[in-house]
């Protein structure tokens, strides 16, 4: 549940009606890296900025994802990837 909310309120610049994005894996693997047994979850959200987000972002600049696409975020090999939907 605290990953979903950090995950939503992590994107407010991303125009909900024209981009969807959909996890299908990566979660756990952002509450592992997002925790630390002295700070608890505190760094969850710069995890989510850093290994998600910015990759993310590059892909748009580049024009990769569109208005009106989607993307489906995995994790596979240790990284996080990112497929085009629609």
């Amino acid at each position: 549940m605290l990953i979903s909310t950090a995950i939503q309120t992590s994107w407010p610049f991303i125009p909900k009606p024209s981009f969807e994005i959909q996890w299908r894996s990566g979660l756990p693997a952002i509450a592992e890296e997002g925790y630390d047994p002295t700070y608890g979850a505190r760094p969850l959200k710069r995890v989510i900025q850093q290994r998600v987000q910015n990759p993310q972002a590059v892909e748009m600049l580049r024009q990769e994802f569109g208005e009106g696409s989607g993307v489906k975020i995995g994790y596979r090999d240790g990284e996080f990837t990112f497929e085009r939907e629609g």
